[in-house]
């Protein structure tokens, strides 16, 4: 069957599952929330202050009615995977015919960092950088912390070298980082204790406000690690592979030889 074909039928059956998903969830989600889900994601800066409102409003409702946010979590996660898929499907009927691998490499990594800094950072004002401009970050204060906005710009190259090893967003001791680069280092006195050292470019985020931060990633040489299994998971906010960051290579080296012990030590207990 021709592909065209199959995708088209794809995006039918996801079409009408958006159809279910309002008539499942009306009680409890007004129809628009479910469809700027769909439309632009959970965190997406083009909604508007009213929309992420009612978001907050519900989310804190079912929160209050469950003793947890599980139901919550259910809902949007759902509704945010069953729009991706079909925002996905748009986006490949969008795409040039022509050979184009540096911009699909850039599209491919823009899409993944934004998703990954929106999940990340949900309360801070972030938006990607135009092609073109030098990877790192750029603060616009405005003139309250209500305008203040924070710009991205990140290299074709962030999908491979980053986001498909998992290293999107990673953990340290003051806060989750985004990963804006990432090399490889081989540094003998990690490698002798079964690690890899990695000299990264970091985005963190405090009180909404964006700053660079430049360090050492350690991880294990023995753990796998990608895009589905990454370092730190965003949905469930915790570490999910033991890794260390620091400013200086020999502190995270330390760092990381300390959770290996805990989590050694945790394995044996389980």
């Amino acid at each position: 069957m021709n592909k065209n074909i199959e995708r088209h039928k794809a995006y039918q059956r996801l079409i009408s599952r958006v159809a279910n998903l309002r008539e499942q969830w009306q009680s409890d989600v007004d129809t628009r929330l479910i469809d700027a889900i769909i439309a632009h994601g959970r965190y997406s800066y083009r909604m508007p202050t009213s929309i992420r409102d009612d978001f907050d409003r519900i989310e804190s409702d079912m929160l209050s009615l469950t003793g947890s946010g599980e139901t919550w979590d259910a809902f949007s996660n759902y509704a945010y995977h069953l729009g991706e898929a079909i925002r996905d499907i748009r986006r490949e009927r969008k795409r040039k015919s022509s050979y184009a691998p540096v911009q699909d490499a850039l599209a491919k990594s823009k899409r993944q960092a934004e998703n990954a800094l929106h999940r990340g950072f949900p309360k801070s004002s972030i938006h990607l950088g135009k092609s073109g401009d030098p990877v790192g970050l750029e603060v616009d204060e405005g003139r309250s912390r209500y305008s203040l906005k924070n710009y991205v710009s990140i290299g074709a190259t962030w999908w491979r070298s980053v986001g498909s090893k998992g290293f999107g967003l990673i953990n340290s001791t003051s806060g989750i980082r985004f990963v804006l680069t990432c090399s490889p280092r081989d540094v003998r006195y990690v490698d002798e204790d079964g690690m890899n050292a990695w000299e990264v470019r970091t985005v963190g985020f405090k009180h909404g406000k964006g700053f660079e931060e430049n360090g050492w990633l350690v991880t294990h040489q023995s753990t796998d690690h990608n895009d589905l299994h990454p370092l730190y998971c965003h949905d469930e906010r915790t570490t999910m592979i033991p890794h260390a960051f620091s400013a200086h290579l020999s502190k995270a080296h330390s760092l990381m030889k300390n959770r290996t012990v805990r989590h050694l030590t945790k394995m044996l207990d389980a």
